[in-house]
């Protein structure tokens, strides 16, 4: 039995006559290129929405869109990555017309318009508002554990680097002994460019702690994610991990997510009122009625939410207090 062949790598063809041809009607990238060419990018506040008379010309930002929903949709976040699919992806050569940015201006282009990014995801939920995608009657509030880039030793709080603090000092008290012993014996063992080299880096990284204890005790921190300073040190169905808590309220009826928030809460006893105001000022509604677990009961944020026109439906917390 034969094996299926491939075609010849070298044998001209004639079909298919443009990359049109390749991507099927109801593909994901016509549906991005037609939603994106809906939205006023002016208005959104993307930089160079508006091209410039002069000068060199600069990438539309509707196709640096394009290229960062689909990113998202494909679960790719990396500039250069992107930038790849830019040159080997047939869908990302139809949707962007074979542009090929690279990765900086990718990356920068993220960076320049955060603010857009928001407004444009604030857009969508009107799109299918209008649309007729959004009930509004009922939303469902709920939080979620992202795990961060930033591992658990990068945690830090005021006992632990007085911990290191102390660590460091020791350590350094040894190497000046080592140099102190050098000094009066005739035949060392010991190189002391070597241990001088030690020594300032530990001198370094003592002085890295103690401005970090500084700048902790300045701002009455009870922990910091070196690194990752918008991080917090969270509780998870899996342990503890050094993470964020994504808040996000979704139209019961058709889940779709009305709004999101990125919070350093480990717990969500706070974020019921906050959530629910968004999800309503989203909906523009007077009215809204809106329900979560156990864990955002609060007695305080139940009545700010009735004195906004919310009604909250939250069963109660039995593990804590939960009247305020």
């Amino acid at each position: 039995m034969r094996y299926i062949q491939g075609e010849n790598r070298s044998q001209s063809a004639l079909f298919p006559l443009s990359l049109d041809e390749l991507i099927p009607d109801d593909h994901l990238v016509r549906v991005i290129e037609a939603y994106i060419s809906l939205l006023d990018l002016e208005r959104l506040g993307f930089d160079k929405a508006r091209p410039k008379a002069t000068g060199r010309p600069s990438y539309d930002p509707a196709d640096l869109l394009k290229l960062y929903l689909y990113g998202y949709f494909q679960r790719i976040r990396s500039s250069r990555r992107l930038e790849a699919e830019c040159q080997r992806n047939v869908e990302v050569m139809w949707l962007l017309g074979r542009l090929a940015p690279d990765f900086k201006t990718i990356a920068d282009f993220r960076r320049d318009n955060s603010a857009a990014f928001t407004a444009t995801c604030r857009a969508f939920v009107q799109f299918c508002r209008h649309a007729g995608l959004v009930a509004g009657e009922l939303v469902a509030i709920d939080g979620s554990k992202f795990q961060a880039v930033a591992s658990n030793r990068k945690h830090m709080t005021p006992k632990k680097l007085k911990h290191q603090e102390a660590a460091l000092e020791k350590r350094i008290a040894r190497y000046l002994a080592q140099l102190e012993e050098a000094d009066h014996s005739e035949e060392s063992a010991i190189e002391r460019s070597a241990v001088q080299a030690a020594l300032r880096e530990l001198q370094v990284k003592k002085a890295n702690n103690q401005t970090c204890q500084g700048l902790m005790e300045a701002q009455g921190l009870v922990q910091h994610i070196v690194g990752e300073s918008e991080a917090q040190k969270m509780r998870t169905p899996s342990g503890k991990f050094v993470a964020y808590n994504i808040q996000s309220a979704v139209d019961a009826e058709h889940c779709l997510i009305l709004h999101h928030e990125v919070t350093q809460d480990g717990a969500d006893r706070q974020q019921l009122e906050p959530m629910a105001k968004a999800a309503k000022a989203e909906l523009e509604q007077p009215q809204l009625s809106v329900t979560a677990d156990a864990g955002y009961s609060n007695g305080e944020q139940f009545q700010a939410c009735e004195d906004a026109g919310i009604t909250a439906f939250v069963p109660p917390n039995r593990s804590v207090n939960n009247q305020g």
